[in-house]
């Protein structure tokens, strides 16, 4: 029977009806991907064709065009990582800097022109974002409010509610893994509270998080789901405050199958 079988096999590959199967073919070369332009615009979004994508830390498009411009990559790095498809672990240059210690100022003030450094007019203004977020004062959102536990009285924004008017907040206390040892969790947040109400602000909760450790992010999300009701969520916090690591950590949690927020919505 084995015999028979082996020449049945035989048979069938030397008649060519299985060879499409048998045939291992060295990888095409891809053409570059249609989203991509003549200005270095790499396109983002999608890391199936290994062609473009987004910055990990932030979410921006990248591109290896403009280095002033967001989302700006070495092209070098960019064709590394292209090469072994690791392009959905590319940080963009403003992203690589913050994370190596590094202060990128993100809006003009007195600080960045003195600052030979940074070019102040590529910077908005503090007028000018406060205008911009003016359209929150007439739409229904559920505000996060994010603050430093480092910095509480430089990244609390006194002037919220002039932004989101009735809008419910939520404020986070971030990076609590770098308070010193031996702090008491419900202490730092009873504080905090006090502080911002003192300041005028009733959040509707206030949760102690590190994204880095994960700590408090599930119990925000599971406080952010509970009083959503179908609002956008706005997620606010001053330049280096953590707002895409706490983003990131919160789809995370919702995308989960172990966690309780998962949410396949």
């Amino acid at each position: 029977r084995i015999l028979r079988r082996r020449r049945r096999r035989r048979v069938r590959r030397e008649s060519g009806s299985i060879d499409d199967l048998i045939y291992f073919h060295e990888p095409v070369e891809e053409e570059p991907s249609s989203s991509s332009t003549s200005n270095g615009r790499t396109g983002g979004g999608n890391f199936g064709d290994g062609c473009y994508g987004n910055c990990y830390g932030c979410g921006v498009e990248l591109q290896i065009s403009d280095a002033s411009t967001a989302g700006y990559v070495s092209p070098q790095v960019y064709e590394t990582k292209k090469k072994y498809k690791q392009l959905s672990q590319v940080l963009c240059s403003r992203c690589h800097e913050l994370s190596n210690g590094k202060m990128i100022p993100g809006i003009a003030d007195w600080g960045t022109n003195i600052n030979s450094e940074v070019d102040s007019e590529k910077l908005v203004t503090p007028d000018a974002l406060r205008q911009q977020l003016q359209v929150w004062k007439d739409k229904r959102a559920l505000v996060v409010h994010l603050v430093d536990l480092t910095d509480i009285q430089g990244t609390f924004f006194r002037r919220l509610r002039d932004l989101v008017s009735k809008n419910p907040v939520m404020l986070v206390g971030t990076k609590l893994d770098l308070l010193p040892k031996g702090y008491n969790v419900k202490d730092v947040a009873d504080w905090l509270l006090q502080y911002v109400q003192d300041k005028g602000l009733n959040p509707i909760a206030v949760v102690l998080a590190s994204s880095k450790t994960r700590f408090g992010i599930r119990n925000a999300t599971t406080i952010l789901k509970k009083n959503r009701k179908g609002r956008d969520v706005l997620v606010v916090g001053a330049a280096n405050v953590g707002k895409s690591a706490f983003v990131k950590a919160l789809l995370n949690d919702m995308s989960s199958m172990n966690s309780a927020n998962y949410d396949i919505g």
